[in-house]
């Protein structure tokens, strides 16, 4: 017999404690939950899920289904993302959302929280501490400077120089930035005296404030306070302990000092209770009619006791002074957690319908739900049919004619948008349910609705007559991808992080070496140069207004390249050299380019209804640059010429779905599809994606490769020459003679630059009559995909891939405690590890030392100087997921996507550069799995500031940050070279990929008769002090980075918009740097003039008018005559101006030379 919801509502209003609610099925549970705290809006409710992930769907199904005030009350209570024992810590912002929630219910606020179980064992610290944790800043107040600065630091802050991320502060002046978990952006303090005058928020990506709030909160990231006080109680107990325990002194003596320093180390949480003096539970934070829900509480049960033994075996085998701490110091056990709970009101709720035989369950209800598991095989049997969704449609309405509401969730837009294309061609019109699942109840007739929704499951529930389906029922799972807008590159320049010794190209004078940023004393005048050194030790001093001529050298190896000569020829010989091949290159790109618009081709139909269902079952939400990239790619093919386009993105970035669509509208018009990749593992893996997205249609996909047995290639070359074959996907077999085709419509190429050379020409030839895909994950600089529009066709998929972002980066000593857990964590998880260890000579011990370590591991071995085939093997053996652990130099190939390693360990990370350390990372992280990077240093600590300063910033990367800029530039440049389709690399390493590509650019202009003219880049000796002081701008990889960006602005807009950022981040603008605004402004107006020189001696200005001046001379002669002799002109090339009478100081100066160059441009022609 089932019960319905009144019995449940009357058993949790009667607070009748221990009840079973059992048979709920799908997101049904959540959907109860949400009628409870409708019913119950005064009470708090804690949901207990079986693992983090449990938590994090459920919430978002609550999300959906509650109303708009049970929604705001409803929060995640994370559990730490590291374990004790293992010298990590969490990340600030989930540590600091922790609090935040125990802070709210200490406040008496009731909430709804969703937490996992293992976030509830965990202890927290007393309540005392939390009640008082929470700083709140309002506009106006009077504040100590140092003081809050002191707050920040004792509570986990660390201080930066640009604040990206939560956790983060910085200092400068009175402006004080901070991210705080409490607000979605950063916050901006400004200060005068002690006095706040201003708070905003702003964008992390550029910096710039957007808008003014009057208050904010700022919440601990960290649960060890680091004041004095607990410094001094948990140093006093760190000794106790050890001493009971017998513990060397040098062994404590290292975190000693931290602690007496107040300098955070990683894995302090561990030692949280000390600092503290006691700690508390979740329990001891909730108000006492809480209402303690426990979703599948068998399993809740079985995951506490399989991560209680996870920490206690850390602990057992941790060699670190973590080891004074025992688990239950930390955690509490399940059965300590249940009893925390008291006398608070407790549901157990359980999808399958199940007696309880237990005396000690006092109530059980039964309710009648269900999934909407039968509608796979409605869907599958359709399938093949030519109306495949008809049997899924017809079950719907029959729903509604029943009398149930129907309500389909899609959960992106652009799903959304499908079903309701979908549907309107069974001539149904789906309205959009846009209230919440309260009006249900209200409604006078069954609808059948769709709404814009992210949930876990549906469900059908009889009581209720409602059936929720969602989009992933019907087209399978998908998941959305977190997209983040990436900043231009132009907010931080690659020079931001220069080190001396970095090379640099000067468009005047070739390659030298970066020497630092210097402060010259020139007529009593300070400055701030760039200092660059030369062959045989010269010395060129670069003021700051005119970095622009700079580039950083980039080149396509690691040698590093020779420094030129100041004064002499060998720049100007090397550059003339590479414009003789790039004339060549252009002249070669013009002419594909020509022939391919008179060459006639296929033109494919327009896409039909069994296009659009095929899109709606790709398991991910298209990112907005992925469906531009599509919808070009399927424009190409409806035009009469061949298609050839070029798709750039990262691995991951959904290049392969692009592809698939291609061929899926070819080979529904009756075209063979060829895939050509690279390596035997590529034709594998795609072969594997393509045959998964296919699974369900009538095109048949086949892959010739060394994997294939002689007898199946001869089998397969047959199919294609009749065309019973759609799809073909191989290596460079497919160009071998002997392979034909029937009808051959589309060629897709993977990577087409590892290709030999006489690869690449049969490829050309296959090019010239069908449509061509190339795919590349090299990215290309925005400059030369811009020179190229209209020449080659280009589509850029520049957003990252899921959860790439998400990546935990630990920089951590080399030890075996930390091994051996990152290992069996990931394993644990089912999953697969790369071990980066960039040392041949030594590989096979370290596989030795792993083994050791943990018996059970599958280890694969992999290095450059196996044979071809030998290292095929164990990649593939890799890819299949027959080994658990990868052990491999830095050779890892990055066109492989391995979803299930998803932990990487890179041995001695110092020794490799910032792009490389991308790269390297960036092979992990592509599903929807966390993923794990542990970059390990020497276990003495011994490394260089430069690696220090590139390690610090791998693990602070984020999309939006300054490092993250400078790898993908870095990266860019390099693969300028490869889009191109020639080799350079021998004018590339003579002028860097930067300067070559500007050439390139320059000459593909010319040829298409646009004009080019030579650029002016003014010289201005005006004698004033035009700099960003230190006391203004402290680091000096910040001033560099502005005073880059401030000589590349191109407009006087530009610069006085430049100048407004400034003032925003960093303050009111002191005089020199007032200066160096005004100088912007003379030098674009001289360069606008056609003016390469400017001088000032106190009381005349000599302007030099370049030969390629933009100044009507008959006009400037008459301007001249009647100017009363304050205007002279000097042959050649000079005009002078004399002031009225001497002028000293520097606003004067600027102000008088913008009003000769405004007078100037009068005559301008």
């Amino acid at each position: 017999m089932f019960s319905g919801l009144n019995e449940i509502l009357e058993v949790v209003s009667s607070r009748v404690n221990g009840t079973y609610i059992n048979g709920l099925s799908g997101s049904s549970s959540a959907y109860l939950i949400s009628k409870i705290q409708s019913a119950f809006p005064l009470r708090s409710i804690l949901i207990i899920t079986p693992t983090p992930e449990d938590a994090v769907s459920y919430s978002e199904d609550l999300k959906v289904y509650c109303n708009s005030q049970g929604s705001d009350r409803l929060f995640l209570f994370p559990a730490p993302d590291v374990l004790p024992y293992t010298q990590l810590s969490p990340e600030p912002k989930l540590w600091s959302e922790r609090l935040r929630l125990v802070y709210d219910l200490s406040h008496g606020n009731n909430r709804i929280v969703v937490a996992p179980i293992s976030a509830c064992l965990r202890m927290l610290p007393p309540k005392l501490f939390v009640a008082n944790c929470v700083r709140l800043i309002s506009a106006k107040d009077v504040v100590d400077r140092e003081d809050l600065i002191a707050w920040l630091e004792e509570n986990g802050y660390a201080k930066v120089s640009l604040v990206e991320d939560v956790g983060e502060y910085a200092v400068r002046g009175g402006i004080i930035d901070i991210w705080s978990s409490t607000t979605d952006k950063p916050v901006r303090i400004e200060l005068e005296g002690d006095v706040i005058i201003s708070i905003r928020q702003f964008d992390p990506s550029n910096q710039r404030s957007k808008e003014s709030i009057e208050r904010f909160e700022v919440i601990p990231v960290r649960d060890v306070p680091f004041n004095p006080e607990s410094c001094r109680i948990a140093s006093r107990s760190i000794v106790k302990l050890a001493d009971d325990l017998d513990f060397p002194s040098s062994e404590r003596q290292r975190i000693l000092e931290h602690i007496r320093e107040r300098i955070a180390f990683s894995g302090i949480e561990t030692f949280m209770s000390l600092f503290h003096g006691g700690v508390a539970s979740l329990g001891n934070f909730l108000p006492k009619d809480t209402i303690v829900v426990f979703n599948d509480p068998d399993l809740i049960a079985s995951q506490a006791d399989k991560y209680l033994s996870t920490i206690y075996d850390l602990a057992k085998h941790t060699t670190s002074l973590e080891r004074l701490m025992p688990p239950d110091r930390l955690y509490l056990t399940y059965k300590d957690w249940e009893n925390s709970l008291g006398e608070f009101q407790k549901l157990y709720l359980n999808s399958l319908v199940i007696s309880q035989q237990n005396n000690d369950v006092p109530h059980v209800i039964k309710v009648n739900t269900h999934t909407n598991a039968d509608l796979k095989p409605k869907i599958e049997s359709g399938l093949k049919r030519e109306d495949p969704l008809k049997t899924v449609i017809d079950f719907l309405k029959g729903r509604v004619t029943e009398g149930e509401n129907v309500i389909l969730t899609c959960s992106t837009k652009v799903q959304a948008e499908r079903m309701h294309g979908i549907f309107r061609r069974y001539g149904i019109s789906l309205s959009e349910f846009d209230e919440s699942f309260e009006q249900l109840d209200k409604m006078s007739a069954p609808i059948l609705r769709l709404k814009k929704a992210k949930l876990s499951a549906g469900f059908r529930w009889s009581e209720f007559f409602l059936t929720v389906i969602t989009d992933e029922e019907i087209f399978g799972s998908k998941v959305i991808r977190k997209q983040k807008i990436r900043s231009p590159i132009d907010h931080f320049t690659s020079f931001s992080e220069l080190a001396e010794g970095d090379y640099i190209v000067h468009e005047q004078h070739g390659i030298g070496a970066y020497c630092g940023l210097k402060k010259l004393t020139i007529g009593n005048v300070d400055n701030d140069f760039i200092l660059l050194e030369y062959a045989e030790q010269d010395k060129l001093y670069i003021p700051v207004y005119r970095l622009n001529l700079l580039q950083r050298y980039v080149g396509p190896g690691d040698v590093p390249p020779a420094l030129d000569k100041l004064g002499g020829t060998h720049w100007e010989a090397v550059q003339k050299k590479a414009k003789a091949d790039i004339v060549a290159i252009a002249k070669e790109l013009l002419n594909i380019y020509a022939l391919r618009e008179v060459t006639p081709g296929f033109c494919f139909p327009s896409s039909d209804s069994s296009y659009e269902q095929f899109a709606a079952t790709f398991p991910y939400e298209e990112t907005p640059d992925q469906q531009r990239s599509i919808d070009d790619v399927l424009s190409d093919m409806e035009l009469e010429r061949p298609m050839d386009r070029l798709i750039c993105g990262d691995v991951g970035y959904g290049k392969t779905e692009v592809a698939i669509r291609a061929a899926f509208k070819a080979a529904m018009s009756g075209k063979q599809v060829s895939i050509l990749v690279p390596t035997t593992l590529l034709a594998f893996q795609h072969y594997e994606n393509f045959y998964k997205r296919f699974a369900h249609t009538p095109i048949k996909i086949e892959m010739l490769s060394r994997f294939r047995s002689a007898k199946e290639k001869k089998a397969i070359l047959e199919e294609l020459r009749k065309g019973t074959i759609d799809i073909v996907i191989g290596t460079h077999s497919l160009l071998q003679q002997g392979v034909s085709f029937r009808d051959l419509g589309l060629l897709i190429i993977d990577e087409e630059q590892r290709f030999g050379v006489t690869h690449k020409e049969k490829i050309r030839k296959f090019k010239a009559n069908v449509d061509c895909l190339t795919l590349t994950a090299t990215p290309i600089p925005r400059t030369l995909h811009l020179s190229l529009t209209g020449i080659r066709d280009i589509s850029i998929i520049d957003t990252p891939p899921l959860d790439r972002l998400a990546i935990s980066t630990e920089v951590v000593p080399f030890d075996d405690g930390i091994i051996r857990y990152a290992i069996r964590e990931e394993l644990m998880r089912d999953g697969q590890i790369f071990f980066v260890h960039n040392r041949v000579r030594t590989i096979h011990s370290m596989a030795e030392h792993i083994k050791k370590l943990i018996p059970e591991v599958s280890i694969g071995i992999a290095h450059g100087q196996m044979n071809e085939h030998e290292l095929e093997n164990v990649m593939m053996k890799f890819v299949r997921n027959e080994t658990q652990l990868l052990l491999t130099t830095s050779i890892i190939e990055s066109g492989l996507d391995i979803p299930h390693a998803n932990t990487i360990i890179v041995n001695r990370a110092d020794t490799f550069g910032l792009a490389q350390l991308y790269q390297i990372r960036g092979r992990i992280g592509r599903s929807s799995v966390k993923g794990f990077a542990y970059l390990l240093l020497p276990s003495d600590g011994s490394i260089t500031p430069t690696a220090k300063k590139r390690l610090t910033v791998i693990q602070r990367f984020t999309e939006l940050g300054s490092g993250f800029q400078i790898a993908m530039h870095d990266l860019e440049i390099r693969g300028s070279g490869n889009i191109l389709g020639r080799e350079q690399s021998g004018h590339v390493a003579a002028i860097g990929y930067e300067m070559y590509t500007k050439l390139l650019a320059q000459e593909i202009k010319k040829m298409q008769g646009k004009a080019v003219t030579k650029e002016i880049d003014p010289e201005l000796n005006l004698s004033i002090p035009a700099y960003f002081s230190e006391e203004y701008i402290k680091e000096p990889g910040i001033r560099l980075d502005l005073y880059r960006r401030l000589s590349s602005r191109e407009n006087i807009e530009e610069v006085l918009e430049m100048g407004l950022e400034i003032e925003d981040r960093f303050g009111p603008l002191p005089e020199e740097a007032k200066n160096l605004i005004g100088v912007m402004e003379i030098k674009i107006l001289a360069k606008d003039l056609g003016i390469n020189k400017l001088t000032f001696d106190g009381k005349v200005f000599i302007s030099r008018i370049d030969e390629l001046n933009h100044i009507d001379i008959s006009k400037l002669a008459l301007f001249v005559e009647k100017s009363n002799q304050r205007y002279m002109l000097r042959p050649p090339d000079r005009l002078l101006y004399v002031a009225e009478q001497k002028i000293k100081e520097a606003d004067k100066v600027i102000s008088e030379a913008k009003n000769l160059l405004r007078e100037l441009l009068t005559c301008a022609s």
